[in-house]
C-alpha cells in the first residue's frame, strides 16, 4: 500500500489504502475521479520524496514546480502542500550559496553567490545582488567613520581611451600603435652603489635575475598617472622583496615588494604645484588646539586606536574599499593577454619591445644624480603583488625574476601627507638586465587605476577608477566587473561607532621617535607571527573582520603604533600623519601580508628615509 494524498480547496484527506482498493477508485468512479483528480492536485509521498502527477521530475529553472522533487536542480521556492494544484512555485538554481559550490574568496569571478533576482528565482550569480553595478558605480561608506555618517561616496568607472604619445611608437604615418595605460613606471635600479648587503646578493644570467629577500634596496623612479592630468613625478623608492603566500589584491599572490617612495619632482598638464589638501587642513585644526588638547591626544592615543579598530573591522570598511576599485572582469582579460603574450613570445623574439618606457628609462636612471643634492616633497607607502607566473621563483633567499618576459602585478597606494589617498592599480610588469651597467629596470603599464580621496574635512577631487583598454582584443568590457560581495547602499553604522572620533588625533605619533621602544618591543615579543592567515582565510567571509579574534594581532596593531615611525613618517613635514583610517588598514595590510618572520623587522627598520644621507655619500 502507498499513502494517497488529495488536496480539495485547503483541506488534505490521507489514507492508506490497498493497491486493490485504488484500482476500483479509478474504474468504478470515473466522474469524482475528473472531479477531484486535475493535474497538479496529486501527490504521491513515498521514500520522502514528494512528485506531483502531472509535473515533470525535470522542470528547468525558472520554470513553475510545487516541491523541490519536480525541480532538476532539486531546489523550489514553495515546498508547501496546501494547494500544490496551484504550481506557485518556481524551480531555482540554488536556495544557499553553499549550492553554487564555490568559494567567492578563492575564484571572485565564479558564480558563487546564490542570488535572490526577484519574482521567487534565485540563480548562482558573479555578484551577490545578482547583477553588475550599474551607472552610478559602487557605494563606500567610509566616511560613516571619517566623517558624515549619512554620506555616501559613489566610486564610478570611467574608460580610458587614448592613443599613446611616444615617438618611438608610431608607425610610417605618425600614428601611434599603442593605447595609453592608466599609468606608467619605471624602476632603476644601480646594483653598483646599494647599502651595504644588498647588492653583493643579486645575481644575473640570460634569463633570470636573482635578488636577495627582505634585504633595502633604494631604485630610482618615474611614474606618470595618464588619468590625472599626466601627473609626473620622479624620486627614489626604497624597497625590500619578499614571499608572498597571501594578498587581499590577488587570490594568486606569489611574491611582493614592499615600498617607501620619496618624490624629487613633480608637475602635470596643468602647471600646478604639488596638492596639499590634507596637511593645510590639520595646519588650520593645530593652530586652534590647546596644549592640554594636544596632550590628551597623545595620551589616549591607545583608547582612540582600539575604538577606531573596533569601528572599522566589523563594518568592513577595509574590503568594501578595495572591492570598490578592482574590475574583476577586466583583470582576467589582462591575464589572459599575458598569458598569449608570453606563448607568442617563443615565436617572435623581439615580441615585448612595445612594452618598454624608453623616456621614463632615462629619467629613472637621471634622479639617482639629482637625489644628492635634492629633497623630497612628499613620501607614499605602496606595495607591489606579483601573481605567480611561469619564470618566477621563490628560494629562502632569493626571488628569480624573468628577464624580458611580461607578467601580471598589483600595486596598492597610500598617501597620508599632504594628501589622504588611497590608490590601486593593476597591470603588466617586465625586467631587462644590463651587464655592462650592472643595472636592473622593471617596466610596468597599469590597465586600471583606482584613487579614493578620504579625508571629508575638505572639498576633495573625484574618487574613481579608470581602466583602458589591453589591446584591439582585450578592450574595456561595458559591463562593470567589479564584485559586491561587501556592497551595501543603506549603512547599518550608527553613532556610537563614532565614538572615538571625540578624541583628538595625535599627529605627533611618527614624529616623536625613530621607532618604538625597547619596553614596547619587549612587550610585544613573540606576537608578531602569532596568528595563522591562510587558516584564516580558508575560513573567513571577511579576513579583516575575523581578524578582531586575533588577540596578538590588536597588540600589535595598537600597542606597536610607533614601531612603524620610519615607515609612516611623511617627507612632507611634521605633525601631518596620525594613526587614523588609512594609517590603521596600512598597518592591518602589513602584518597580514609579510613572511610573519620578517614583519617585526621590516616594520621597525629605520632604513626607510636613510635615502639622502646614503647618496649625499656615494
Amino acid at each position: 500500500s502507498f499513502e494517497v494524498i488529495i488536496p480539495i480547496s485547503s483541506l488534505h484527506f490521507r489514507r492508506m489504502i490497498s493497491i486493490s482498493q485504488t484500482k476500483r477508485f479509478f474504474t468504478e468512479s470515473p466522474i469524482l475521479l475528473l472531479l477531484i483528480f486535475s493535474p497538479f492536485i496529486l501527490s504521491i509521498e513515498r521514500d520522502g520524496i514528494v512528485r506531483g502527477i502531472g509535473i515533470s521530475d525535470d522542470v528547468p529553472n525558472g520554470e513553475a514546480c510545487n516541491g523541490d522533487g519536480n525541480c532538476d536542480s532539486g531546489f523550489c521556492s514553495k515546498n508547501e502542500w496546501c494547494c500544490s494544484w496551484r504550481r506557485d512555485g518556481v524551480c531555482n538554481e540554488c536556495r544557499t550559496d553553499k549550492d553554487c559550490g564555490v568559494s567567492p574568496h578563492r575564484d571572485s569571478l565564479s558564480k558563487a553567490y546564490c542570488a535572490d533576482i526577484g519574482n521567487e528565482q534565485k540563480i548562482c550569480s558573479q555578484w551577490k545582488r545578482g547583477k553588475p553595478l550599474d551607472e552610478k558605480g559602487y557605494p563606500l561608506h567610509s566616511l560613516s567613520i571619517n566623517g558624515d555618517n549619512d554620506a555616501i561616496d559613489w566610486i564610478p568607472r570611467f574608460i580610458h581611451d587614448k592613443n599613446e604619445v611616444d615617438d618611438n611608437k608610431k608607425d610610417k604615418k605618425g600614428t601611434s600603435v599603442d593605447k595609453e595605460p592608466v599609468m606608467s613606471q619605471v624602476w632603476h635600479w644601480d646594483m653598483k652603489n646599494q647599502p651595504k648587503d644588498a647588492g653583493w646578493g643579486v645575481e644575473a644570467n640570460e634569463t633570470h635575475v636573482r635578488i636577495p629577500l627582505n634585504t633595502p634596496f633604494h631604485a630610482g623612479y618615474s611614474k606618470t598617472h595618464h588619468v590625472f592630468d599626466n601627473e609626473h613625478e620622479t624620486g627614489i623608492v626604497t624597497l625590500i622583496l619578499a614571499s608572498n603566500e597571501y594578498s587581499i589584491m590577488t587570490e594568486n599572490a606569489h611574491s611582493m615588494m614592499v615600498e617607501k617612495y620619496h618624490t624629487l619632482t613633480y608637475t602635470n598638464d596643468n602647471g600646478d604645484d604639488l596638492p596639499t589638501l590634507k596637511s593645510d587642513r590639520i595646519k588650520k585644526e593645530l593652530e586652534k588646539r590647546s596644549p592640554e588638547e594636544q596632550k590628551r591626544a597623545e595620551k589616549k592615543l591607545k583608547s582612540r586606536s582600539l575604538a577606531q579598530a573596533a569601528a572599522i573591522i566589523p563594518t568592513q570598511i577595509a574590503d568594501s574599499l578595495l572591492e570598490a576599485g578592482q574590475d574583476k572582469l577586466h583583470l582576467e582579460n589582462l591575464r589572459k593577454y599575458v598569458k598569449a603574450r608570453r606563448l607568442q613570445q617563443q615565436e617572435e623574439e623581439s615580441y615585448n619591445n612595445d612594452l618598454w618606457l624608453n623616456i621614463m628609462s632615462g629619467e629613472a636612471k637621471d634622479v639617482l644624480e639629482y637625489a644628492k643634492r635634492g629633497k623630497s616633497i612628499k613620501s607614499e607607502n605602496q606595495c607591489k603583488h606579483f601573481e605567480d607566473f611561469n619564470g618566477l621563483h621563490l628560494t629562502e633567499t632569493h626571488l628569480e625574476i624573468p628577464l624580458e618576459k611580461p607578467w601580471v602585478a598589483h600595486s596598492g597606494e597610500t598617501n597620508m601627507s599632504p594628501n589622504y589617498i588611497f590608490g590601486y592599480n593593476n597591470g603588466i610588469m617586465i625586467a631587462k638586465y644590463d651587464d655592462e651597467e650592472d643595472s636592473l629596470e622593471i617596466h610596468y603599464r597599469a590597465y586600471q587605476q583606482y584613487r579614493y580621496h578620504a579625508d571629508a574635512g575638505y572639498e576633495r577631487p573625484p574618487s574613481g577608477l579608470w581602466l583602458a583598454p589591453i589591446s584591439a582584443e582585450y578592450p574595456v568590457l561595458n559591463q562593470d566587473g567589479r564584485s559586491d560581495k561587501f556592497y551595501r547602499e543603506k549603512s547599518w553604522y550608527n553613532k556610537a561607532l563614532e565614538n572615538y572620533r571625540s578624541i583628538p588625533v595625535d599627529y605627533s605619533v611618527y614624529d616623536r621617535a625613530e621607532t618604538c621602544d625597547d619596553k614596547t618591543r619587549n612587550n610585544l615579543a613573540g606576537l608578531w607571527d602569532d596568528f595563522d592567515y591562510a587558516e584564516l582565510i580558508n575560513e573567513s567571509q571577511s579576513v579583516f573582520a575575523d581578524l578582531l579574534d586575533y588577540t596578538s594581532f590588536i597588540r600589535v596593531l595598537i600597542n606597536g603604533i610607533t614601531c612603524g615611525s620610519s615607515f609612516f613618517r611623511a617627507d612632507y613635514g611634521p605633525n601631518t600623519v596620525g594613526f587614523e583610517v588609512l594609517e590603521m588598514l596600512a598597518v592591518m595590510h602589513f602584518l597580514i601580508e609579510v613572511d610573519p618572520d620578517y614583519t617585526e623587522y621590516l616594520l621597525t627598520a629605520q632604513f626607510w628615509n636613510d635615502w639622502g644621507d646614503f647618496y649625499k655619500n656615494h
